[in-house]
């Protein structure tokens, strides 16, 4: 099962001003994208997810592949998701986005284990020794 962050870019999104529909069916794309930030979420089946028309999700797919020319990502003018030659979506940022959280996610497990670490040492030198736990199981 792949994972995907949500950037939290999103709360001031250009795509907020299309409305809740295309904000929920970018959620699900997200959602369900595979490592390769290619999802097979269809508008039938997020109209089923979403308790919408089908109407209303092909509507909100169609905003989603079209040119945002105020969208601060400049990669296809703007544009969410491409349709794939097998039909499913890829997601036009999604590597950049999957790199950053893991950037993230990495140095935050560093700092957890510099800290762990220190306490470790601080133990050791008060005469008590004290193993170094792992928890990268937290990610």
């Amino acid at each position: 099962m792949s994972w995907t962050p949500l950037d939290d870019g999103l709360l001031t999104s250009t795509l907020l001003a299309e409305g809740p529909v295309p904000v929920a069916v970018w959620a699900l794309i997200l959602a369900s994208a595979d490592r390769y930030g290619v999802s097979k979420l269809q508008p039938t089946a997020a109209a089923s997810l979403l308790r919408i028309s089908d109407d209303e999700a092909r509507k909100a797919f169609e905003v989603l592949q079209g040119e945002d020319t105020w969208s601060r990502n400049e990669a296809h003018h703007g544009k969410r998701i491409i349709k794939t030659e097998e039909g499913y979506w890829a997601i036009v940022s999604y590597e950049k986005y999957r790199k950053m959280a893991s950037k993230q996610m990495a140095a935050e497990r560093q700092r957890k284990y510099e800290e762990r670490k220190r306490a470790a040492d601080a133990s050791k030198a008060n005469g008590k020794e004290q193993e170094v736990e792992n928890d990268d199981d937290e990610f």
